[in-house]
């Protein structure tokens, strides 16, 4: 099935500024599961982004956030940048967004996005995989919107068949360029130049969502109900892939596509912000029990340091 969308076409101004990183480091140890783990694990927890090798247990800090203006942070593809956006002081709807060196947190790039509809702020976006462009999460206002690094906007549909997209509605990058996105009771992909969309599944059930998608592009996980399950990127093959008596969310796939991150024990802690411990699982289409079985890796440590997720979480090469 594919979809008609319009594309428009704005301009937005460049701004300067500047940010710091700021480092240490903490070591901890896992418990249960075994195996090789790639990359890095990144995490939100009160108002910093640390940084966690999954075989040493070895944490730092990445970088530090206000806290009052903070909007969102995303990493690059190949883990060489990363992304961050903060309300501009003083102001009701404009957000600031930075591209920054992972290794010296030197900005390279900084704009400020205006929304063309609106007064929403705290706008968070995620760099394409080529690094080239910016897609800003879609609002209920402006829709999707895809930006250039100097914050020109080169795509924006605010809706599709009449219809707006909502707060609850996600879009993450595919790895080959194109977009996939939640809307409504389906999954959409669109490639470039983004003037179609394809469906690529329709999704009958109440709670759903947080799409996200493996290295290769071959895969996507998401929530259904409390729990995990994965599928094809064609939309086949969906499989159930967590079980437990809680709830589990926020799955990432590692980098080479053999395991799976999910945040578990989901905490609601009303005064300071809900929180999820980390776990990983084997992608292997079975499913795991997250209370009872071995193979799954609780993300512990022995200096009294849990890794505890309030925000946004990635696993990088």
């Amino acid at each position: 099935m594919k979809f008609a969308i319009k594309t428009a076409i704005f301009i937005c101004l460049v701004a300067a500024a500047a940010c710091s990183r700021n480092k240490d480091e903490a070591v901890g140890s896992g418990q249960e599961g075994s195996g090789n783990y790639p990359g890095r694990v990144m995490f939100t927890a009160a108002g910093t982004i640390y940084s966690i090798d999954l075989n040493t247990k070895i944490q730092d800090v990445h970088f530090r956030y206000n806290s009052y203006s903070f909007a969102n942070w995303d990493m690059s593809f190949d883990g060489k940048f990363r992304l961050t956006s903060d309300d501009e002081t003083g102001t009701t709807s404009t957000t600031i967004f930075k591209v920054v060196k992972a290794e010296d947190g030197s900005i390279i790039d900084e704009f400020k996005f205006t929304p063309a509809y609106g007064t929403s702020s705290k706008h968070s976006g995620f760099l394409s995989p080529d690094n080239s462009m910016i897609l800003i999460n879609p609002d209920a206002d402006n829709g999707l919107v895809i930006v250039n690094r100097k914050g020109e906007i080169l795509y924006q549909f605010r809706g599709i068949n009449n219809e707006r997209f909502d707060y609850g509605d996600g879009a993450i990058w595919m790895p080959d360029g194109s977009l996939l996105f939640n809307f409504n009771d389906k999954i959409l992909r669109s490639y470039p130049p983004f003037s179609t969309l394809t469906q690529v599944k329709e999704m009958n059930y109440e709670n759903w969502g947080n799409l996200s998608v493996s290295r290769d592009g071959k895969q996507l996980a998401l929530y259904i109900g409390d729990h995990i399950y994965t599928m094809n990127a064609d939309g086949n093959n969906l499989n159930q892939v967590t079980q437990s008596n809680n709830i589990e969310n926020l799955a990432k796939f590692s980098p080479d596509g053999k395991h799976i991150l999910v945040g578990i024990n989901y905490l609601h802690l009303p005064n300071t912000g809900s929180k999820w411990d980390l776990a990983v699982l084997p992608n292997d289409g079975k499913k795991y029990d997250i209370d009872n079985d071995p193979a799954v890796m609780k993300v512990d440590a022995t200096n009294d340091f849990t890794p505890s997720v309030s925000g946004r979480c990635m696993w990088i090469p």
